[in-house]
């Protein structure tokens, strides 16, 4: 399996979004998720869990910053249009997903999934441009 993971500054926060190559399912996985959330953000998390939109169990601080994740719905489809499922909801986020190091990140898992490569990791810095490949 290949894993693309990027950092990005977002709406005065910062997010992660994760996109790779699944060989043995054939298929791509992509999620994004906050990892320092704005205010508005983890405020209106809150009112989800405190109004019963979330589960109900764990602690006070436990609610879902999870903006998307094939894990709870996969797009389908073959793979090329899997990756224009996820431009898109990028795009909707407000992330250009033809800029910069989400560039980057599309164009060489798109690569990976050509070669059917696994054992790699890619982390991507979307505030320096930095690009470090962990080949396994």
């Amino acid at each position: 399996m290949s894993r693309h993971i990027a950092t990005l500054p977002h709406r005065g926060g910062v997010v992660s979004v994760l996109l790779g190559w699944d060989r043995p399912l054939h298929e791509h996985f992509f999620s994004v998720t906050w990892i320092d959330a704005p205010r508005d953000v983890i405020n209106a998390a809150t009112v989800a869990r405190d109004t019963g939109d979330e589960d109900d169990e764990g602690d006070e601080n436990d609610f879902d910053l999870t903006i998307y994740n094939t894990i709870e719905g996969h797009p389908g489809g073959s793979p090329e249009n899997q990756l224009v499922t996820f431009r898109a909801v990028l795009t909707k986020e407000g992330i250009d997903p033809t800029s910069g190091v989400v560039k980057l990140m599309f164009k060489f898992v798109e690569e990976d999934r050509i070669g059917n490569v696994g054992n790699r990791i890619v982390k991507y810095d979307g505030e320096t441009g930095t690009v470090t490949d962990m080949r396994l």
